[in-house]
């Protein structure tokens, strides 16, 4: 009989050890006795399972970097790619529907936009991250930090959307500080490629007052699309989707945001032959209900991802939330070669939370 195994890639991986450690746990639970042979074949299962479904996972995160080395994306995704990248991750979302992944994206600039899960596991959350890095004065006219000034009056209350300010404090003081302009260096773990140079920083209250570069997380219409136009909006209720639903805060206030200004996703100035001047537009913060101080690049899951520099899954996750109690994270860096090296610009993720699934899940 040919023993139990998994592909090499996916060895270490954690969902492995955890539906071996189910596994285990199942049989000693209900106290049945079993041979070794049947146990290595019940075993293989789940070893081909897994790997089926981190392949579709893989395949799917190679298809979207394909697309992008086709030259897919225009702006090499960068915040002016937003509306086309967006449409792009949400067929991935739909083709995707049944297996529970979500995928998104992040580039070492700061930006994050993709699909995550919703309170109730029904209606996703389409998130987004503008470039930049937190952690800027806000009591002191740096020039090299002016231009993040324009987020410190970005965020609103999540209860009641009233107006209020992108403040760091004492809950979530990490920050990303570059070294040298973010000059490229060799990456950690990976001298034959290239990584921005920055630190992870820690602040408190006593060495001022910082602001932060708000992460969103925005209502979506039926096309997966920012919105908060009432009667197109996606809403969860106990007996399904309501597809003519409303954005709101917590209190049910209706959310009506077009906050104008020169933000990333309004595209480049056609006028601005240095490419650093954005357009002015209204639209960057549409149908965003919920703002927090959130960067994936001082998480331990993209901090992994980027030392290896190669395919990566990370810890089982942990939530609050009894609907949706388990997730991974899987992650591939996309490679660009500039001087002959290769360098490290961009990350395409995808998450799985839907362990109970059953459709996932081996048959014994």
């Amino acid at each position: 009989m040919r023993s139990p195994s998994v592909s090499p890639r996916f060895r270490g991986c954690s969902l492995t050890r955890l539906l071996q450690s189910v596994l285990l746990l199942t049989l000693t639970f209900f106290g049945r006795t079993v041979h070794a042979q049947q146990f290595n074949q019940v075993q293989l299962r789940v070893y081909e399972q897994v790997d089926r479904f981190l392949m579709g996972a893989v395949n799917t995160l190679e298809g979207f970097a394909v697309y992008y080395d086709l030259g897919g994306f225009p702006n090499h995704l960068e915040a002016a790619d937003r509306a086309q990248a967006r449409r792009y991750t949400f067929s991935l979302l739909t083709a995707l529907n049944e297996s529970g992944l979500k995928p998104f994206y992040g580039l070492e600039d700061g930006t994050l936009m993709g699909y995550w899960h919703g309170s109730a596991n029904q209606i996703p959350i389409l998130a987004y991250r503008e470039p930049g890095n937190s952690g800027y004065s806000v009591t002191i006219n740096s020039t090299d930090e002016n231009y993040l000034l324009k987020y410190y009056n970005v965020c609103l209350n999540l209860t009641n959307g009233e107006n209020t300010t992108c403040t760091m404090d004492e809950g979530r003081p990490l920050y990303t500080s570059c070294r040298n302009d973010c000059a490229l260096i060799p990456c950690e773990g990976n001298s034959a490629a290239l990584c921005q140079d920055y630190d992870i920083l820690n602040s408190t209250q006593a060495d001022g007052v910082f602001g932060f570069v708000p992460s969103t997380m925005n209502c979506i219409d039926s096309n997966g699309a920012f919105s908060q136009t009432s009667g197109e909006v996606l809403n969860d209720s106990p007996k399904g989707v309501i597809y003519d639903g409303k954005c709101t805060f917590d209190d049910g206030t209706v959310v009506s945001r077009e906050l104008e200004g020169p933000f990333a996703a309004c595209g480049k100035a056609n006028n601005d032959n240095n490419g650093t001047e954005n357009n002015v537009c209204s639209t960057a913060f549409i149908g965003a209900n919920e703002y927090t101080n959130y960067d994936p690049r001082w998480r331990r899951w993209y901090i992994d991802s980027k030392k290896k520099n190669k395919y990566h899954d990370s810890r089982i996750l942990i939530f609050s939330s009894p609907l949706v109690p388990l997730a991974l994270l899987i992650l591939i860096p996309s490679i660009n070669r500039l001087m002959g090296r290769r360098m490290v610009k961009r990350y395409f993720m995808v998450s799985w939370q839907r362990i109970w699934n059953s459709r996932m899940l081996p048959t014994f």
